[in-house]
């Protein structure tokens, strides 16, 4: 009958066996967690905070935390593979054991690319909203140039009407005075 892990941790095999590592803390263990034992919780000081581009709210993200090396006591083991199988026997353990290291260092590595990957992403978006932001900005401008433009010429215009009243004003003042002074 399968075992079924827990939440929070996930079945990871090597060269040297399969072992259990908790995605949280990056606990490991050879032996399956027992059922309803919870994955331990990330320390909070480990979260990145960032305004997402696309929907402008604010959201965290946990920064992935190394996984150390499945558990075992080397020299036990070399010893006991030395008694069990001789000197290649104990070769063999060893070999095995820097294998799982081999594997743990390249989960390692696969982790801190991820988190790069994610740092980046962030980082991209970031800059894709920052220049949203400025193509907005320079069409507002552009839409407040060509208004104060309009206001300059409909004030241009309104001045010329206002120059031309007075010019029609004066013109039938003088009318008006040479018709009276006729009479």
């Amino acid at each position: 009958m399968p075992s079924t892990i827990p939440s929070g941790w996930r079945e990871v095999h090597s060269p040297s066996g399969t072992y259990y590592h908790c995605v949280a803390t990056g606990q490991t263990s050879w032996t399956l967690p027992h059922q309803g034992v919870r994955a331990p919780v990330a320390p909070k000081s480990r979260a990145l905070t960032f305004r997402s581009a696309k929907s402008g709210k604010e959201q965290m993200s946990r920064a992935l935390v190394p996984m150390g090396p499945p558990p075992s006591n080397t020299i036990s083991s070399i010893t006991e593979g030395a008694r069990t199988h001789g000197a290649e026997g104990a070769r063999a353990v060893a070999q095995a054991q820097a294998s799982a290291q081999a594997d743990v260092t390249a989960g390692q590595a696969a982790v801190s690319a991820s988190a790069a990957v994610t740092e980046a992403n962030a980082a991209a978006d970031a800059r894709a909203a920052a220049e949203e932001r400025a193509r907005l900005a320079s069409d507002e401008l552009c839409e407040a140039q060509n208004i104060a433009e309009q206001m300059q010429s409909a004030r241009d215009r309104l001045h010329a009407e206002c120059a031309a009243a007075a010019g029609k004003k004066a013109a039938t003042e003088a009318e008006a005075a040479t018709a009276a002074n006729a009479v």
